[in-house]
């Protein structure tokens, strides 16, 4: 609702216009650093406890480091700069080489090559620092611009509009995930979605729902998968739980499941290339197979306890601090249980509760309460478990992305009933000021307590208990980021200003304002907690160049290297141009999974995690790799290394390491159930041999090498492309070229132009048969079945959407509904 205009003038006028404004004035808010400082929102603090890294970035960073910001630096930004220099070479590639000797591309967890929006920032900044930060502005103006667009539609004004779009813009939860892209790209499209969706519910304007297929589209491109199945998710728990509410007339129920199914068919269609990738990947996974739901729900679900966070951090715990107030040995201490959505939105969601409620506060708070249950893994999380693709293999809590959309459109709903209904600031001001004393006098008596010098371990409620149960009750009274360092923070004090906005509200002209100071108290509380929760840095700390990377990089040729144990991040060497075999992706073919888990000695090990590790220093196994350079903490001394150089680390040299693509004469054909055993065994001779999973249709040739039958450079690269790579062999008989790169389904290999199919051989690798003497040109060629078809998917979906638009067809008025003058 408006405030009253009053006088004439400009400062009435700008009354009028605020509200569309504010939400965008709120995306560029969140990014201040980027314009005060130039920094990026990219964790490159984190690197300052790692080597190679720590050296150069010591007494860099002044704040605490967050343990739950990893993944940006390890994955998601070294996959942005990965993508920057294909995008400015005009290239697609659909295979990358930087994981375990290679990994489909279009199907990793963080692979945006396919989003159109970000191709044409790439092309816009040459930066990749400031593309990182673009995209996360440019997705954040849509997420506001679109809630604000989707409260209208819904039926509210302007002011609880803007302050709705607001608290989407800036909550607390989704910037706890500020560098984790996808979640960006999810909040951004998700109430546009939802907008065209509602816009399709009137008879006849099904196009709206094909319009839908393409923000839907676009967060599937994105890449990752698991934020996208959130947004269908939420999608279909909005217009049937609208339908059921009566909003969309008789025959709603059956028209909100034919327009979702319009638009999922057609997002499905336009993003095909990504989804084949990502259900053929799945297929072959390491971590395939349902879980059983007891262990879904103890894997990860949202503990009462943390409920709280809704309150104030500053009592109960923030990950920065590195602690919550939840259970020992809980994974819970994790952005997921970080639900903090300011005091003025929980302000907001009181005042939308009571008599009176319309069909939109109904269902908001209906749909919330579900999604919490959910979230927490009760009884109610059971049949979606069951029934929705993939969520069985996700931990119940991330269903609070979609919770915490519904408690924001509730706060809406409330902002709209406390700007009209004057009764019900008196009730809000009252609340405000029971929660500002209730949380600072525990605030005060929880800092005196911790000050008092009291052996707090000898109480009566912590004596006789365990020590990690003593440690969690103690873990309350730590201090945390307050403006004070003590448990009394900054949250307490935002809920007292929240608090002094609603009784000045309570003068003659004060409703003027109301809306106005309720949105900069929203503001200063949300925008703070993202600045105090992220890592800010510039961007020439993120993965600078250090010595062991100038090291490795004067070697001569392409080089591949390895890591034991946390030397030297998975993946951080990827955008200098260094091949690591230990990967850092969320979903990894099986068999390598197993292959390297065989290496560390843990055969049959049954769910991976994201990251390959080594554990071990396996020589044998690193020569069969063609690992050159095994990267280690401290030196070791071991038979079959070098040590090169100790400076961070210390880079060993992996003696009579065997080539990238060497001719083989001997095999031995074997079940894949058998083969990991017999690779690891010191008895099989891998220098000269090989296991293969499929019959090659030539003989094996043993002792033929030793008797001179084939040439002592026996194959060599000529040409290496992501996709593509060429090799010279000879042999002076038939025999197998065998290629220490990852075999994956899709992989063509051609001998002097002649097809012959790529054998699975060492469990993971690629391996091609040479029927005949002589010299031999060998190309290796990535084309997948999956990717040809879904252009031919992505295709026809273009077509369909392109002609449904042009069908001719009368639309119904579109006008938001209303129910009996309230708003719905």
């Amino acid at each position: 609702m408006t405030p009253p205009a009053g006088p004439d003038g400009a400062m009435a006028r700008l009354r009028d216009i605020a509200p569309v404004l504010l939400p965008i004035l709120a995306a560029f808010i969140v990014l201040g650093p980027y314009w005060t400082r130039g920094e990026i929102p990219v964790p490159g603090d984190r690197l300052r406890h790692e080597e190679p890294w720590k050296t150069h970035l010591q007494g860099k960073f002044d704040r605490p480091l967050n343990e739950h910001q990893g993944d940006p630096i390890y994955e998601f930004y070294v996959q942005e700069l990965v993508n920057h220099q294909a995008y400015r070479a005009n290239r697609l590639d659909l295979w990358e080489d930087g994981n375990f000797c290679g990994f489909p591309d279009l199907a990793s967890a963080q692979s945006p090559r396919l989003n159109p929006l970000l191709h044409l920032l790439h092309r816009l900044f040459e930066d990749t620092a400031d593309v990182w930060t673009a995209a996360i502005l440019v997705h954040l103006l849509l997420a506001g611009t679109g809630f604000f667009v989707l409260c209208g539609r819904l039926g509210l004004s302007p002011w609880p509009s803007a302050l709705g779009a607001t608290a989407w813009t800036l909550n607390g939860y989704c910037h706890c995930w500020l560098e984790y892209q996808g979640l960006q790209y999810m909040m951004g499209w998700l109430p546009w979605i939802l907008w065209l969706l509602d816009r399709s519910m009137q008879p006849r304007a099904w196009k709206f729902a094909m319009l839908a297929g393409v923000p839907a589209a676009m967060v599937l491109v994105s890449g990752h998968t698991q934020m996208a199945l959130y947004v269908f998710i939420a999608c279909g728990f909005f217009l049937p739980a609208f339908a059921l509410a009566g909003r969309y007339g008789d025959g709603g129920g059956l028209r909100s499941i034919g327009r979702l199914a319009i638009m999922t068919t057609l997002a499905a269609g336009l993003a095909a290339p990504l989804v084949f990738s990502h259900l053929e990947l799945a297929s072959h996974s390491n971590r395939g197979g349902r879980l059983p739901f007891e262990e879904v729900v103890a894997a990860g679900s949202l503990f009462p306890e943390n409920l709280l966070m809704h309150l104030v951090p500053d009592l109960f715990g923030t990950t920065r601090s590195g602690y919550f107030w939840t259970r020992p040995g809980s994974r819970n201490n994790y952005p997921e249980s970080q639900m903090y959505a300011g005091v003025v939105t929980l302000l907001l969601v009181l005042a939308a509760l009571g008599r009176g409620m319309t069909v939109l506060t109904r269902v908001a708070l209906g749909l919330a309460t579900l999604t919490l249950l959910m979230g927490m893994g009760t009884p109610v999380y059971r049949p979606f478990w069951m029934f929705v693709p993939g969520l069985d293999r996700l931990v119940a809590i991330r269903i609070i992305y979609i919770y915490e959309f519904f408690f924001v459109l509730l706060a809406a709903a409330g902002a709209e009933e406390l700007l009209s209904r004057p009764e019900r600031w008196e009730r809000c001001r009252r609340m405000a000021l029971a929660l500002f004393i209730l949380l600072g006098a525990g605030g005060l008596a929880a800092t005196a307590l911790v000050h008092s010098g009291l052996d707090l371990a000898a109480l009566p409620p912590l004596k006789g208990r365990s020590p990690e149960k003593v440690a969690w009750y103690l873990g309350l009274l730590r201090r945390d980021y307050s403006i004070t360092g003590s448990t009394l923070g900054l949250p307490v004090l935002y809920l007292a200003l929240a608090t002094a906005v609603l009784h000045l509200c309570r003068l003659p002209r004060g409703k003027r304002w109301a809306a106005p100071l309720l949105w900069i108290c929203l503001v200063v509380d949300l925008a703070s907690f993202s600045q105090r929760y992220n890592s800010w840095c510039p961007p020439e700390l993120v993965l600078p160049p250090n010595r062991v990377v100038e090291t490795l990089q004067a070697k001569e040729g392409p080089i591949r290297v390895a890591g034991i144990g946390s030397a030297a991040p998975a993946n951080t060497l990827r955008p200098f141009g260094i091949d690591d075999v230990r990967g850092y992706v969320s979903v990894i073919p099986g068999w390598t999974y197993q292959l390297l888990e065989g290496i560390n000695g843990r055969i049959g090990h049954p769910v991976g995690s994201h990251h390959l590790t080594l554990d071990r220093p396996d020589v044998r196994m690193l020569r069969a790799m063609s690992v050159d350079y095994l990267l280690t903490e401290d030196p070791l001394d071991v038979s079959g290394l070098e040590l090169e150089v100790h400076q961070e680390l210390a880079v060993h040299r992996v003696v009579d390491s065997l080539p990238r693509a060497r001719i083989m004469t001997d095999w031995e054909v074997i079940p894949e159930a058998d083969c990991l055993e017999k690779l690891l065994d010191p008895a099989t001779d891998l220098s000269h041999s090989c296991l293969l999973l499929e019959d090659p249709g030539i003989s094996s040739s043993p002792g033929r090498e030793s008797e001179g039958a084939t040439v002592v450079v026996t194959a060599r690269l000529v040409q290496v492309t992501n996709d593509e790579l060429e090799i010279e062999a000879v042999t002076t008989g038939p025999a197998l070229l065998l290629l220490a790169d990852t075999w994956y389904p899709g992989w063509e290999a051609e001998v002097d132009g002649v097809t012959e199919p790529v054998l699975r051989a060492n469990l993971a690798f690629r391996a091609v048969v040479i029927r005949s003497a002589g010299s031999h040109r060998v190309r290796f060629r990535f084309r997948p079945l999956s990717f040809r078809m879904a252009l031919a998917v992505s295709l026809l979906s273009l077509i369909l959407l392109l002609a449904g638009l042009l069908w001719p067809s009368r639309v119904s008025s579109l006008k938001p509904v209303r129910e009996s003058g309230d708003s719905v």
